[in-house]
């Protein structure tokens, strides 16, 4: 546990080459439009990204089992405090999934409800398990791919 909470504090600390990783990623995708999709904390430097920088091809952002509701409420993000809004150029579709039994997962659309739209599954698992378990639940790519197609 004490490398999570130490990757968690190098993060806030000195994140920005982590986002810039992120940001040469989009921009060497292939096509017109990206959509991001993060998992965990992962979702922290994606959503710090696109609300300090414009990035044009993004045009759906997915996160999967986000802890960003806790840390945006608690004026953690490097990126946003609580009393602000997001950025016009943030993107204007986001989906959320999450499983009740995932102790990191929070609602977002509850936080961030003029672009955010949740999705609940089940994973099957007890947690921890769960918080890994999404990628693996037919009924999180069926969400997925309700939305994006």
């Amino acid at each position: 546990m004490g490398s999570i909470v130490g990757d968690i504090l190098r993060y806030q600390a000195r994140g920005q080459a982590l986002r810039q990783l992120i940001k040469q990623t989009i921009d060497d995708a292939p096509g017109d439009a990206v959509t991001v999709l993060a998992h965990g904390f992962g979702c922290v430097p994606s959503f710090d990204l696109l609300v300090q920088e414009r990035v044009n091809r993004v045009d759906q952002f997915i996160t999967v089992a986000t802890q960003l509701p806790l840390l945006f409420e608690s004026g953690a993000l490097v990126s946003l405090q609580p009393q602000e809004a997001l950025p016009d150029h943030f993107p204007q579709r986001w989906l959320n999934v999450y499983a009740a039994n995932d102790v990191l997962a929070y609602s977002v659309a509850q936080v961030f409800p003029d672009v955010a739209t949740d999705q609940e599954v089940d994973n099957g698992q007890r947690f921890p398990q769960t918080h890994s378990a999404y990628l693996t639940n037919p009924a999180f790519w069926r969400a997925v791919d309700t939305w994006v197609g």
